[in-house]
């Protein structure tokens, strides 16, 4: 009788390290800056981040950057409160996915701008929209 080897490979999902913003509340103007590091995980692993729930991509005021395969940056360069709000790092690979969040309150003014669209009121603070229905 042969003896044959048999070996099987497990993937490892992601996990990620919890970050914050280092303050509860940041004032308006200052640098916003958050670090996600996968600590565990097998490669090839993608790292993405969003604002409620929707992808964020780099623009003039905020940017992302890769450091690495595990680590990726957020920077806001001067916090205004349409940065207020819940942001996610998820990690994710062949095994799965991980996720981890940090809200920022914005410490400022703001401003609001009432529209009105078709009969209701749009009241919208720069990341807050609050729905009224009119009666009308």
């Amino acid at each position: 009788m042969e003896k044959v080897n048999v070996s099987k490979t497990f993937l490892v999902s992601p996990r990620v390290l919890p970050f914050s913003f280092g303050q509860d509340i940041v004032n308006q103007g200052q640098l916003g800056q958050l670090m996600c590091t996968v600590v565990d995980g097998d490669e090839p692993l993608t790292i993405a981040w969003s604002l409620h729930g929707e992808d964020i991509s780099s623009g003039p005021d905020l940017t992302t950057s890769q450091l690495g395969s595990r680590t990726s940056i957020l920077m806001i360069s001067s916090v205004s409160y349409r940065h207020s709000g819940k942001y996610t790092c998820t990690a994710s690979n062949s095994a799965g996915s991980a996720s981890y969040s940090a809200m920022l309150q914005v410490n400022g003014t703001s401003t609001y701008i009432p529209v009105i669209f078709y009969g209701r009121h749009w009241l919208y603070s720069m990341m807050t929209i609050l729905y009224f229905w009119s009666l009308v």
